[in-house]
């Protein structure tokens, strides 16, 4: 990491395949262990833990499905985590901090923790990267994102603050749809709307282009070590270079059709 330019008091987001860590012969704890050496005391460590709810439609479904008045319900504290074993380890760390919104959720363990979930507030709960959100601040924090054994593009979320962040701006119409939640944190319990993206426009996502425009661009660092690569890119110039491109909704193409 030190090679790649990651310092011992950066926020650092990683997103990362147990998978492919295993065939390394990496155990989700020793790579956990490794971070929170490298990162702390003086940095942060960033996971996706991203609720799973059972009874969401899956597949084409989910394109099909009006969930708008199907209330799923969201336990800050206990709520189990499809994004990977990293972030459900780093959630059951003493001092770890997981967001309160419900989509795109977020576990945060170190110095910056308090600066990051600073804006959220269960009743500024809205759009999942918006600018009351944990990713919006990370980006104002000048987070960098790691990807280990990830496609850069595809498990990219950071890249939805571009939309959330500068909704006046994004060309595309009706790009949202309202989402009922039960909350539960703690011993207090709260039922919010929030707005996602409509799972429709990610059949315009094109995550190859943008993968390849982002390494051509240089703003993707990459390493391999054996069968393993590792990506990293720095928050506030992926949004830049966004946001230079959004008046074609980059990086979204053919939206005409998804919207059919």
């Amino acid at each position: 990491m030190r090679n790649m330019g990651v310092t011992k008091d950066d926020i650092l987001v990683v997103h990362s395949s147990m998978k492919e860590l295993l065939k390394c012969k990496l155990a989700p704890k020793d790579i956990l262990d490794l971070f929170v050496t490298q990162l702390l005391p003086h940095g942060t460590l960033v996971c996706p833990t991203f609720p799973l709810y059972p009874r969401e439609p899956k597949g084409v479904e989910r394109l099909r499905a009006n969930t708008c008045n199907v209330e799923y319900s969201y336990n800050v504290q206990k709520s189990r985590t499809w994004t990977g074993d990293l972030g459900r380890l780093l959630m059951k760390m003493p001092g770890a901090r997981r967001s309160l919104h419900p989509l795109n959720t977020l576990t945060a363990y170190g110095k910056d923790v308090d600066q990051i979930f600073s804006k959220e507030t269960i009743h500024s709960l809205d759009l999942p990267c918006g600018p009351d959100s944990p990713w919006s601040t990370l980006v104002s924090l000048k987070a960098k994102v790691l990807m280990i054994g990830v496609d850069i593009a595809h498990s990219l979320t950071m890249i939805h603050v571009a939309e959330d962040c500068y909704e006046e701006s994004w060309p595309i119409n009706n790009w949202y749809r309202q989402r009922p939640f039960h909350i539960i944190n703690n011993n207090t319990e709260y039922h919010v709307t929030v707005r996602e993206r409509h799972p429709k426009w990610s059949l315009s996502y094109a995550e190859r282009k943008l993968s390849r425009d982002l390494i051509t661009s240089g703003l993707v660092q990459q390493a391999n070590i054996g069968s393993l690569t590792i990506s990293l890119i720095e928050s506030t110039s992926l949004i830049s270079y966004l946001n230079a491109r959004k008046d074609s909704a980059f990086p979204y193409y053919l939206c005409w059709l998804s919207a059919l």
